[in-house]
């Protein structure tokens, strides 16, 4: 991934990579879900994946369906970046 830290502790997260970090974050809130704690008053997790990505099923399987998203997703940026690379 392209992840920049700075020595003043400033993080910043660049190209493709920003959607694999945000599907990172809405999975570890997932998990919190399915423990029962809620990560805002808002729209939770769950509804967002569903939502945006059209996956079906209970929390688990949703989790599970993302989990494997999200390894594709990181095969196919680093693919591509080796493309451009090259």
């Amino acid at each position: 991934m392209a992840i920049k830290t700075f020595e003043g502790g400033g993080t910043v997260v660049t190209g493709n990579h920003i959607e694999v970090v945000r599907l990172m974050a809405l999975k570890a809130a997932l998990k919190l879900e399915i423990k029962g704690i809620k990560m805002s008053r808002g729209v939770s997790a769950f509804s967002i994946v569903r939502q945006s990505l059209g996956f079906k099923g209970s929390k688990q399987k949703v989790l599970t369906q993302l989990e494997k998203y999200i390894e594709e997703m990181k095969v196919a940026v680093n693919q591509a970046e080796t493309a451009t690379i090259q």
